[in-house]
């Protein structure tokens, strides 16, 4: 089945979506890092307990993992295949990249791989 293509205005709408999501992430991530290397510039180590660590680093991770999705769908952006499902080839509804703007599949194809991942 060929591609189908996201209209234009979509996808600058999308752009700008992406952009404020991609600036937002490196925010948190900038004072997460903060954080974290203020933990360990404490002169009292029992402070920064090891739990302290331990979340900032996961959510310094978490928000790391979803950048990269983000830049992912940027770069979809450019090479004109943003919005369309990388395992049918078919449109992406717009209330999931709504509400998940770096989606790489749609519903249908994303339900179906959660589905053969849980039955592994």
């Amino acid at each position: 089945m060929k591609p189908q293509i996201m209209p234009m205005q979509d996808a600058a709408a999308y752009r700008q979506v992406l952009r404020r999501k991609k600036s937002e992430l490196l925010s948190e991530l900038r004072s997460e890092l903060a954080a974290m290397i203020e933990l360990q510039e404490q002169d009292d180590p029992r402070a920064a307990t090891v739990q302290d660590r331990s979340v900032l680093e996961r959510l310094a991770n978490l928000d790391y993992k979803e950048l990269k999705q983000v830049d992912a769908a940027m770069d979809r952006l450019e090479a004109g295949t943003y919005g369309t499902c990388s395992e049918c080839g078919r449109l992406i509804d717009a209330r999931r990249l709504d509400a998940l703007p770096w989606a790489v599949r749609c519903r249908f194809c994303e339900e179906r791989n959660a589905a053969l991942l849980g039955a592994t």
